[in-house]
């Protein structure tokens, strides 16, 4: 539309002034519109946080050379499990991993949302908490499960900051495609709601230990995913051990975006669904 305006003041012969600025709209417009994943239509002009993890006040850097597809930093506030500042991880070895340019927690959060809710089946009431009803983490860094509020913690604004340290955020649904295709997973593959496998970015993701499709998880990203389980919208939970959830700050209509990773597959499922809204899923932050 901004081109078709501007192609009518050509015609008619405004003024230069007003040509110029129409003209301006319209490059600005095509400047902001960044193709991060090229022939990815789905993330065409989406905003895509790429931020070194050196540049991280507090980090400083620890590598795993078995990681060769990530590079791992110490972080200071990782620890804290105060709202805004820290994961509340168990430790802060390693806490951060640069993957393809953009730095991401290692750890699932384990942080308090502000606008905390008592859990009701198929509803979305900001409730977030450990598996099974734990009173605490069942075992190191598996976090604590959110509704998509809760997530959010109240906001409803796509790459919002959440219940993530100042600085960072709740990953979109592109960022984790960004992410996916550093790892080799297909363009194609990348923008479907579905099981996906190409590149076995599952294996590249998940914690050693794992066998998934009869392939042991490598963990050469150093994202280090536990296959911690999830909860149901119907308030059952599920998966401890072969199975996870990630959540995003991508919502579709109403239907919100996960990952979900599993000891069937040696990809990564990309969920689209209004029941992702009161289910309960892990939260991995990404620094702005």
């Amino acid at each position: 539309m901004k081109n078709f305006t501007c192609f009518l003041f050509l015609m008619f012969g405004i003024g230069n002034a007003t040509l110029n600025a129409q003209q301006n709209v319209v490059l600005e417009a095509l400047e902001g519109c960044v193709v991060d994943i090229p022939a990815n239509a789905t993330c065409l002009c989406s905003t895509i946080s790429f931020t070194k993890c050196s540049s991280v006040l507090g980090a400083t850097l620890n590598d795993d050379p078995s990681t060769s597809s990530g590079i791992e930093y110490d972080w200071s506030n990782a620890t804290s499990s105060t709202l805004g500042v820290g994961f509340g991880a168990t430790t802060n070895t390693r806490a951060l991993v640069e993957i393809g340019g953009q730095c991401w927690a290692r750890y699932n959060m384990d942080v308090v949302n502000s606008n905390l809710g008592a859990y009701v089946a198929n509803t979305d009431t900001g409730w977030s908490g450990y598996y099974n009803n734990a009173a605490s983490e069942p075992a190191a860094n598996e976090g604590r499960l959110y509704q998509w509020s809760a997530a959010m913690n109240g906001s409803t604004t796509e790459r919002a900051q959440g219940v993530c340290p100042s600085g960072w955020h709740v990953p979109s649904d592109c960022e984790l495609m960004y992410l996916e295709n550093t790892l080799g997973m297909s363009v194609a593959e990348q923008q479907i709601a579905a099981p996906r496998t190409t590149g076995t970015v599952g294996l590249k993701l998940a914690e050693v230990g794992y066998t998934m499709g009869g392939s042991p998880s490598t963990n050469s990203s150093g994202f280090s995913y536990i296959l911690s389980g999830q909860r149901a919208n119907n308030g059952t939970y599920n998966g401890r051990g072969s199975s996870s959830s990630i959540k995003t700050s991508t919502n579709i209509t109403g239907a919100i975006v996960t990952r979900f990773l599993q000891t069937g597959s040696t990809g990564v499922e990309r969920g689209v669904g209004g029941a992702f809204n009161s289910g309960g899923q892990q939260v991995r932050c990404i620094k702005d």
